[in-house]
């Protein structure tokens, strides 16, 4: 890894907009991973720039944009694509006979473009350079007589991670097709807290329309190269790790061509070399902070120079993480969108809807009963998504559970709109809301020892990992529910 490191920064020092602080080095450790680290013992003050990328070596929709039209001169949006003529890196390296790039993007319209999000077109984009340009290649047992053809990305493709590092996503589990561990990864995916499968169900749907939307052009690909010995589930299988890879790559940024589309979080992001070294911490405003210098543009129009800076933690000891907070996240969320968990995490909640509306549901064998409390709920805005954390139980859980115990309408509606306050119905729903933590703590607890057998049992590193990190989810929240128990 240490000699792909150096190519990547080889590669981005062709650029004379590129800066990374020579008191920094990216170190992998057998512990958390590859990281950027302080090797000398020099103070990084407040924002003080660590580390600067320039346009040019951001993959993002105007970047893409601009690579595919220098095969596909059909493709021409004033100020992002390559033949325009205030551009002058328009230039490839083989001929069309050479480059099978030249028949493969043309098959590429400017309008089926501008209708995918950032996701869809990168993921396709990546899947055509990373790993289906070779096949091309081959297929047409093109020789050259300098340089081999490969991906202007290549030194920031090395360094991704592989499969098996992204194997501990839940949505890799349930969507991966012909995996030998299937029958474990279903088995782990009913271990998952309702939080965490509700969100696998979520980036799962989104996974597969993406594929679905980019297939048929995947298709017409493979109609002129065939793709011996990759069949369709391979290639779904690639796309998915790259759908990932992206996932947890992505860095937010308003991308000016997309800044008005339906999909904004689908759209509005880049992925930056190194930058995705930097390693998470649940700390938000103490470490590094990003910062888009959009009036310093390189060769290519992009969206600016993307750069990180020093936050109001300033580093100064010797072999200290520089760390980036990637957003107030619980550990569920870390786990689908990322594939880790935190020891220490101060955003975990819990998600008891699922034992709540069970709750209803045997309090109020009625029918009718229950379709109008489900109905008031609803009306009212207060239908699911009932939550608790180390600090408090949430507004919304004590007014579904103040409902469900008394059935008092006229109150809780005054409950709701801050006429009468909790404590009028929690001696009321004490014993519902004990026995509720109760049951949701033993669900936690029985989990736990189930996954510790299973992890016993296993050989397979890959799948002890993943069992290490539902096990670190259910015990904080065993944390959570005692601490409110032992309140009660």
């Amino acid at each position: 890894m240490k000699t792909k490191i150096l190519n990547l920064l080889k590669w981005l020092k062709n650029s004379d907009q590129f800066q990374f602080s020579d008191a920094l080095d990216v170190i992998d450790t057998g512990e958390s991973g590859r990281g950027v680290y302080l090797i000398k013992s020099e103070k990084l003050k407040k924002n003080d720039t660590l580390m600067s990328i320039p346009s040019s070596y951001q993959l993002n929709f105007h970047t893409v944009l601009y690579h595919i039209s220098k095969f596909n001169k059909s493709i021409s949006i004033p100020g992002i694509t390559g033949n325009e003529e205030n551009n002058l890196t328009t230039s490839v390296d083989f001929s069309q006979d050479q480059d099978p790039r030249y028949k493969t993007y043309s098959m590429l319209s400017q309008e089926f473009i501008l209708q995918l999000s950032s996701f869809q077109l990168l993921a396709l984009y990546i899947l055509a350079e990373w790993v289906l340009l070779s096949h091309w290649v081959n297929h047409n047992n093109i020789s050259t007589d300098n340089k081999p053809i490969v991906s202007f990305w290549q030194p920031f493709f090395d360094v991704w991670p592989t499969s098996s590092e992204l194997g501990s996503i839940p949505t890799i589990w349930n969507c991966q097709k012909n995996n030998k561990n299937s029958m474990i990864f279903n088995t782990l995916i009913n271990f998952l807290p309702y939080a965490s499968q509700k969100h696998m169900e979520r980036i799962s749907k989104l996974v597969c329309n993406d594929w679905n939307t980019i297939f048929p052009i995947i298709k017409k690909w493979n109609e002129v190269y065939p793709l011996i010995p990759l069949t369709n589930d391979d290639l779904f299988n690639t796309f998915l790790e790259i759908y990932f890879i992206i996932n947890s790559r992505c860095l937010y940024c308003e991308i000016p061509i997309k800044k008005n589309s339906e999909d904004k979080i689908l759209s509005n992001f880049t992925m930056v070399p190194l930058v995705d070294f930097l390693n998470h911490s649940d700390k938000t405003d103490f470490y590094c902070y990003p910062y888009v210098n959009r009036f310093k543009k390189d060769n290519i129009s992009g969206i600016g120079q993307f750069e990180i800076r020093v936050g109001n933690y300033e580093y100064n000891q010797l072999g200290e993480q520089v760390f980036l907070n990637y957003g107030a996240h619980s550990n569920d969320f870390l786990l689908n969108e990322y594939g880790f968990v935190l020891k220490e995490n101060y955003w975990n909640f819990i998600d008891i809807s699922e034992q709540i509306i069970k709750l209803l549901h045997d309090k109020v064998s009625n029918l009718d009963e229950q379709r109008n409390l489900i109905q008031f709920l609803k009306e009212n805005e207060y239908w699911n998504d009932y939550t608790l954390n180390k600090d408090e139980i949430s507004y919304r859980t004590l007014i579904v559970l103040s409902l469900i115990v008394t059935k008092d309408f006229d109150r809780v509606a005054k409950f709701m709109n801050g006429y009468i306050s909790e404590d009028f119905f929690f001696p009321k729903i004490k014993e519902a809301l004990q026995n509720l933590l109760k049951e949701v703590l033993s669900d936690s607890i029985k989990k736990i020892n189930d996954l510790e057998k299973l992890f016993r049992n296993t050989n397979d590193v890959g799948i002890s990992l993943c069992c290490r990190n539902i096990i670190m989810i259910h015990k904080d929240y065993i944390g959570i529910l005692q601490t409110h128990i032992n309140k009660l």
